[in-house]
């Protein structure tokens, strides 16, 4: 997986806060040995992948990948 470098915004916005809040309750971030961060998110509503995705794609101009486990 190719590692993309991000920004964090110096101003948190309410979607910002509302990414965070995601990731904090249904998921985490987790360093690599390389220094680099992974986000994982896990959930079984396909809307609020939905909105995350959106989030991600919006904040930091990056693309998710999605896996699905059963």
């Amino acid at each position: 997986m190719k590692l993309i470098p991000i920004t964090i915004p110096d101003i948190f916005t309410p979607e910002l806060c509302n990414l965070y809040g995601h990731i904090i309750s249904d998921g985490g971030i987790h360093q690599n040995k390389n220094g680099g961060c992974r986000v994982q998110y896990s959930n079984t509503r396909e809307e609020l992948i939905e909105e995350v995705k959106h989030q991600l794609i919006s904040i930091f101009n990056c693309k998710p990948k999605i896996t699905v486990s059963h």
